[in-house]
């Protein structure tokens, strides 16, 4: 449902959720001039959402605790809501102007991963960035009406999360020597049965001086990378092959399918049966990878 005004154009979703899936709810731009614009994301009525709001013109501000974030133009922040955060237009600004995209409350793992990667909510975007190219793709296609069902829209809300990731994650990521020689090891052999042990006699040092390493320099475990390689692969399988879920599960090193389902839906909020079913369906998903 689209909402215009001279200060506000809002597009709603209404869009019923066959099962669990990151999808956008809302996108919107403003222009905000009144002082009474204040959000106090602890109490608002409406809640249960992620917002991601980036500024075009002007100034903000956001609490976040007990810090203050002025919000000028190409920064940006992404919360969810409800929280221990308040955004508004400060005294000493008269205007701000913002594109904001309000996420279904699956997108919460992601919100949490960026605020870990970039060690808190408040961001600096190029601005012709192919994140915010995609968000504007987004914006004019729902102005256009061209968002017809829940799977573009879904799609949408995952290209932009994939690639709002790996913009941090890539900037995040200057790894040493150790740490590209293991990941290079992991990718080469994630089809076997490998284990911290494997990793660590690959590249002679101690199971917990590898773990502590890796950790420190990419916020997640050895094994933790090699179980997302593996789910980035069947994810690609899953769309390009009509093999079954146990031939996947096993290509791609799992011990059983069973495992290989539960840790698809927590990564992804959905069983790889519900992806293929829907997604092979309606489109191909231009997954952003690692390089």
């Amino acid at each position: 449902m689209l909402k215009k005004d001279k200060k506000w154009i809002l597009n709603v979703f209404d869009f019923e959720k066959p099962f669990p899936m990151v999808f956008i709810r809302a996108i919107g731009r403003h222009s905000i001039s009144d002082k009474s614009y204040y959000w106090d994301s602890s109490t608002r009525k409406d809640k249960n959402f992620c917002l991601f709001q980036y500024t075009l013109n002007g100034q903000g501000e956001i609490k976040i605790g007990n810090k203050t974030y002025s919000q000028r133009k190409d920064e940006a922040f992404f919360i969810t809501i409800p929280g221990n955060h308040a955004y508004y237009l400060p005294q000493n600004s008269n205007f701000w102007e913002v594109l904001y995209i309000e996420f279904s409350i699956e997108a919460d793992e992601f919100v949490k991963n960026l605020t870990n990667l970039n060690n808190n909510s408040i961001y600096k975007l190029q601005k012709n960035s192919k994140l915010l190219n995609l968000i504007w793709e987004f914006y004019y296609a729902s102005i256009n009406n061209e968002i017809t069902d829940i799977y573009k829209c879904s799609q949408y809300a995952y290209n932009i999360l994939f690639e709002f990731s790996s913009l941090f994650v890539t900037k995040k990521e200057k790894n040493s020597e150790l740490i590209k020689e293991i990941k290079k090891y992991i990718k080469k052999n994630y089809q076997k049965p490998i284990s911290s042990e494997d990793i660590s006699r690959y590249v002679n040092v101690s199971k917990s001086h590898l773990t502590r390493k890796f950790k420190a320099e990419t916020n997640i475990s050895p094994g933790q990378y090699l179980i997302q390689t593996r789910l980035t692969k069947a994810r690609e399988l899953l769309l390009d092959t009509d093999s079954s879920i146990e031939k996947i599960s096993d290509y791609v090193g799992f011990s059983c399918a069973n495992y290989f389902s539960k840790a698809f839906r927590h990564k992804f909020k959905i069983s790889p049966t519900e992806y293929r079913n829907y997604y092979k369906n309606y489109y191909k998903v231009n997954f952003v990878t690692e390089k």
